[in-house]
């Protein structure tokens, strides 16, 4: 799996994952009211990079870079549980500014439970019109401690 900057023709690829798995998976949100280029609008100014394998989009990461924010992780509903939002989670933690922050709604439940296993703390509670949200963290850990971002290091003795 290549994780590379996305580019035109991935949008209907980036397009499709982000209202297949909101359709799926986001109860919370009117299935009415999602249009087709909502990522669009709702990642405008963010750098979006893809996951790709054998020509195929897996997922996707949008990231605020002014401030380290992940904005958006979605993966495609056939490729879930097989680490590309792990491998998404660890490229932008190896590009960008630690530490890294992200909202997630309380009622998405799955997302919740993926960062928490994945060393993400919640630092603050909110609303917005989504709902009830965790403002999330993940600082970089010193590297000759831990040898990757969401592995616990093994050691010998």
């Amino acid at each position: 799996m290549k994780i590379r900057l996305a580019s035109s023709p991935d949008w209907s690829a980036i397009c499709e994952i982000y209202n297949s798995v909101r359709l799926r998976q986001f109860s919370w949100i009117d299935p009415a009211t999602i249009e087709p280029d909502d990522i669009r609008r709702d990642s405008d100014g963010e750098e979006i990079h893809v996951a790709v394998k054998g020509g195929a989009i897996l997922g996707f990461i949008s990231v605020w870079s002014p401030e380290s924010f992940i904005h958006h992780l979605f993966v495609s509903p056939d490729s879930q549980g097989q680490g590309v939002g792990v491998r998404l989670l660890e490229f932008a933690c190896d590009a960008y500014q630690s530490p890294l922050r992200l909202k997630c709604v309380q009622m998405n439940e799955k997302a919740l439970n993926f960062y928490k296993r994945n060393c993400w703390a919640v630092i603050d509670e909110g609303t917005s019109e989504d709902g009830s949200y965790l403002l999330m963290e993940y600082s970089k850990p010193n590297q000759a401690v831990v040898s990757t971002p969401f592995r616990v290091p093994r050691f010998t003795t």
